[in-house]
């Protein structure tokens, strides 16, 4: 939450606009997209790692991305933003509703 406020407070005095953060595993993003990601950042200057299965040492480490430009716009989260049939909380919000 710190780094995206940061981000976009600076961004705004740029004239610039972010979108919402997205990372692996959510909205259909596969966990697998962490290599990806892992591949940008190069030789590990987080000293955070990942294993075979993607998944981040030390455990409660966040990965994820942030578009900046002119034209992107920020959602307000929730179901309406992913396309994921798959999730548990939309099939409990269906459920509820």
């Amino acid at each position: 939450d710190k780094v995206q406020l940061h981000l976009e407070n600076a961004m705004m005095e740029q004239g610039k606009k972010i979108t919402n953060r997205y990372s692996p595993g959510y909205c259909e993003w596969a966990l697998s997209g962490q290599r990806d990601l892992f591949a940008y950042i190069g030789d590990h200057p987080t000293g955070i790692t990942i294993n075979e299965s993607c998944l981040m040492q030390p455990i409660k480490s966040v990965s994820g991305i942030i578009g900046i430009g002119d034209e992107v716009r920020k959602r307000p989260y929730g179901c309406d933003i992913c396309n994921s049939t798959s999730c548990a909380y939309r099939n409990i919000r269906r459920k509820n509703q």
